[in-house]
């Protein structure tokens, strides 16, 4: 439905799915509900993007998932800049920066060197966006989905 512009129906499938894992305990929550905020931006609906936006990043912060935390939150806060939304940008570098430990106290979370890797843009077997810096690497040519949790081999 993302592929296909069908920006709507994906964000009401991606609500549903977030809902669903976050009941689960499921470790996957976060990035369904980031996927039903970027569907609702895409779709022109920042105000209904945010809550999803802000549920992800509120959902890494009581897990602990601080590196994570931190990548997602810049990835978001520059694509709402790219939006002209500089308010929400705001409100997300807010929440990251009074939940994310200092640098320095963060675990290092150093997969390959992304430059020598490159991931397919999307997962095989779900469809999910692979983001190469927000990964957990499996090995030096091996990602996990953050969807399902599939391996995902560079190229």
């Amino acid at each position: 439905m993302m592929n296909m512009g069908e920006y709507a129906r994906a964000a009401v499938t991606f609500e549903q799915l977030a809902h669903t894992a976050e009941a689960r305990d499921g470790q996957r929550a976060p990035y369904l509900f980031f996927q039903a905020g970027r569907a609702r931006m895409l779709n022109n609906q920042s105000a209904a993007a945010m809550p999803h936006l802000k549920r992800g990043l509120e959902l890494l912060i009581a897990s602990g998932r601080y590196s994570q935390l931190y990548k997602a939150g810049q990835r978001i806060a520059q694509e709402l800049k790219f939006r002209g939304l500089e308010r929400e940008a705001r409100e997300v570098a807010a929440l990251i920066g009074a939940s994310v430990p200092a640098i320095a106290d963060m675990p290092t979370e150093r997969g390959p060197d992304v430059a020598m890797v490159i991931l397919p843009s999307h997962c095989e077997s779900c469809g999910g966006p692979i983001r190469s810096p927000e990964v957990e690497w499996l090995d030096a040519r091996t990602a996990e989905c953050p969807y399902c949790s599939c391996p995902v081999r560079a190229h």
